[in-house]
């Protein structure tokens, strides 16, 4: 089973539906479950962050995922695993459009953790494919530019008015360090770097 349910907003019954499925799963003797998480698991915390490090969810949202972590992979649950998706993007979700236009907009020197939808699917079914089970894995493109550079030249891109950042902010921002899940799968990104996918003529 892959639990791909993201949170809606304002939810507040996230943790307990994810539990009827893992009652669901049982019943139907499922052997092997896989939760996309997030990396919002991590909070507000700043550095080069890994599989290894510790929680800190502070959103409800990133705290039932939190919670759910913990009890799919539990003494019990050798045969699970989850991975942590960094933000999501592809060119229905082009990140272009997501500060265009605005100003005053925060964190400019701090870095993006993103992944696109491809690799996203790639590293689901290496995780089936390799029986990778029992683990915390990560997904998160390996090149991480600056919010500066990657909203503004993804604005343009798209033809739209670049946003206009404050000044500075950011410096310590948190860096998702997917390298070992990738080595561990044996797992090449399909679009590692994210500045030449927003310029590319028409990325996907």
């Amino acid at each position: 089973m892959v639990i791909a349910i993201p949170p809606k907003r304002q939810q507040n019954d996230y943790f307990n539906q994810l539990q009827q499925l893992l009652k669901l799963a049982e019943k139907l003797k499922i052997t092997n479950i896989l939760f996309i998480s997030s990396t919002s698991v991590y909070g507000d915390q700043s550095g080069i962050l890994t599989e290894g490090s510790g929680t800190q969810a502070k959103a409800p949202a990133a705290g039932a995922m939190a919670q759910f972590e913990q009890l799919l992979l539990s003494p019990s649950g050798h045969n699970n695993s989850v991975l942590r998706l960094a933000g999501l993007i592809d060119s229905q979700r082009h990140p272009g459009r997501f500060f265009a236009g605005k100003t005053a907009v925060a964190n400019p020197a701090a870095v993006v953790n993103m992944i696109h939808q491809t690799d996203c699917i790639g590293l689901i079914t290496s995780i089936i494919m390799q029986n990778a089970w029992g683990e915390v894995l990560l997904g998160c493109a390996p090149s991480h530019p600056t919010r500066h550079e990657f909203y503004r030249q993804g604005a343009s891109a798209l033809g739209l008015e670049p946003p206009q950042f404050v000044e500075s902010g950011g410096e310590n921002s948190k860096l998702i360090d997917a390298s070992h899940s990738a080595e561990r799968l044996s797992y090449d990104y399909q679009q590692p770097n994210l500045l030449k996918w927003l310029n590319s003529p028409r990325p996907q």
